[in-house]
């Protein structure tokens, strides 16, 4: 009887192991999607329509235009909000690779003691612009952070939430894209 019992035994474990098998290997089949586009890119103002421009002070001490000739990136932050202040030192560093593509930081904040905190924390070396959280519905999102790509005229050609690296690169594509139809219809 013994014998019997370690046979039953062997052949269960050999089927458990059979299905593990399979079961890793469906896994590793299956296609796994990874989002082809911005994140929440229905939401916001309008693409194709002009981005109001800004008439605020940077933390750099200018009123920088948002228009530049090869487009522009800005971000739309919320004192507060943990996903914008892991996307800071991204920015920074995508500044710094690709310096022919200005990035704001709208900053918005409930008073000016949060807005400093922030930008002395994170050493934000970027163009910071000031906001008030009153004026929020006025852009018409309640994403954050939230990019837009602003083409060399101001228009706005692409948006959407932005919380990495991948989405940073997708929002700059859209300007790398229109700036090469640019090139050719010249």
């Amino acid at each position: 009887m013994s014998n019997i019992f370690f046979v039953s035994y062997f052949i269960l474990w050999i089927g458990i192991i059979y299905l593990a098998i399979g079961f890793i290997m469906l896994i590793n089949r299956a296609n796994i999607r990874k989002p082809i586009g911005l994140l929440n890119s229905d939401e916001g103002m309008s693409k194709n329509i002009a981005f109001p421009q800004n008439s605020r002070r940077a933390t750099t001490g200018e009123v920088p235009s948002l228009i530049s000739p090869n487009g522009s990136i800005v971000i739309f932050s919320l004192a507060g909000c943990s996903a914008c202040q892991d996307l800071y030192s991204p920015l920074m560093q995508y500044s710094l690779e690709n310096p022919h593509i200005p990035i704001f930081i709208k900053l918005f904040a409930d008073n000016e003691k949060a807005f400093l905190e922030i930008i002395s924390k994170y050493d934000l070396n970027l163009p910071v612009l000031p906001f008030s959280t009153e004026e929020i519905p006025m852009y018409q999102t309640r994403l954050f952070p939230f990019g837009y790509a602003l083409n060399g005229e101001g228009i706005i050609v692409a948006k959407g939430s932005v919380y990495g690296n991948e989405q940073l690169k997708l929002l700059t594509q859209h300007l790398q894209n229109e700036n090469r139809e640019l090139a050719k219809a010249m």
